[in-house]
């Protein structure tokens, strides 16, 4: 289905349990796709309508074959388990299982939810419906509205994902990698953020006295890097959020920013002269306001993903005319639609 730096990931066709695997409960009838499953549940529902529910990521045969590469990619792997095995959330993919036995002889795996189209996918889809929308015969034929409905659907998007990042600064979580392919869509359609490689805890005790924290730097995807993290400065919480200012960006416009400049280009530009994308004038101030806090030059006055997931909701409201209190900021897509449908 894809790959990264040391893994691949593949979709899971079928299981063979071993005879020793202990009978498992037959589901209830309501049970929620969302709950604990068994391996005797995941090996009789492994198909869906003919499509595949479970995703395996595993290190590539290449990285298993070089000494030093097999084990930075066995260590990343296991701290990725690690995270993934105490995170719980509705915008973060799910882990099934893992591997049993010493992951350094035999061969690690982690079984997660298999997710269908990347946030890479979504973007080039947008973009033809941006185009078909706004043509002479698509305004003939409501394409104004549509287009407002699409842009509507971007920024709930966004809320879920802000929400998501909120979830992991709350418990000292840097993900450090925002991109659309590390994005994809469940069989629901709901967003969620997954490739948890170059996530990193943050202990209070490593914390510098300006409140940063001495990390690896030139960590990520450079279109998306803050600009202290290019730099290899010390930096904390908010390069996410400068991250995200680019993503939200990428998404209102259904393109990718800089596409004219190489990377030489985008560290003297943007990292070393301050440069942003433009803000097209058609968006709301609020939304383009939002971006520019986010990656401002300064970290200490990016906003908080809470902030932003506040700032976010009351655009999506504004846009389709509902209301929201504080409580609707931690709903899903799916629970916010719900909600503002009664």
């Amino acid at each position: 289905m894809g790959e990264g730096g040391y893994c691949g990931v593949h979709e899971i066709a079928s299981f063979q349990l071993s005879e020793d695997t202990p009978p498992d409960k037959e589901p209830s009838p309501d049970s929620d796709y969302d709950e604990i499953q068994t391996r005797g549940y995941m090996s009789k529902y492994c198909i869906r309508d003919g499509d595949a529910r479970y995703a395996l990521k595993k290190l590539k045969n290449p990285i298993r074959s070089d000494a030093k590469l097999f084990f930075s990619g066995t260590v990343d792997l296991a701290l990725e388990i690690r995270l993934l095995a105490v995170i719980q959330h509705s915008h973060i993919v799910k882990m099934r299982a893992v591997s049993r036995g010493d992951f350094f002889k035999d061969h690690a795996f982690i079984i997660m939810d298999r997710l269908y189209d990347t946030m890479e996918v979504r973007v080039w889809k947008w973009k033809q419906n941006h185009l078909r929308f706004m043509s002479i015969c698509g305004r003939c034929n409501g394409g104004r509205e549509k287009y407002k409905d699409l842009m509507a659907e971007k920024v709930q998007i966004a809320v879920d994902l802000a929400n998501a990042l909120k979830y992991l600064h709350e418990k000292k979580i840097v993900y450090r990698d925002i991109k659309p392919e590390n994005m994809g869509f469940d069989v629901r359609d709901n967003i969620k953020l997954f490739d948890f490689g170059l996530a990193k805890e943050l202990p209070p005790a490593k914390k510098n006295e300006d409140r940063t924290y001495n990390l690896t730097g030139f960590t990520g995807s450079v279109i998306f890097m803050a600009p202290e993290v290019a730099l290899k400065k010390p930096y904390n919480l908010s390069a996410d959020v400068y991250s995200f200012g680019i993503l939200l960006w990428l998404m209102m416009k259904a393109e990718f920013p800089y596409k004219n400049l190489n990377m030489n280009l985008i560290l003297k530009l943007v990292v070393g002269q301050g440069r942003r994308p433009p803000c097209d004038r058609t968006w709301s101030e609020g939304i383009s306001n939002l971006m520019k806090k986010c990656w401002s030059e300064d970290l200490f006055e990016r906003p908080s993903f809470e902030d932003i997931t506040s700032i976010l909701l009351s655009e999506y409201c504004q846009m389709t005319a509902s209301e929201y209190n504080d409580d609707d900021l931690d709903l899903s897509r799916r629970s916010l639609n719900l909600k503002l449908d009664m």
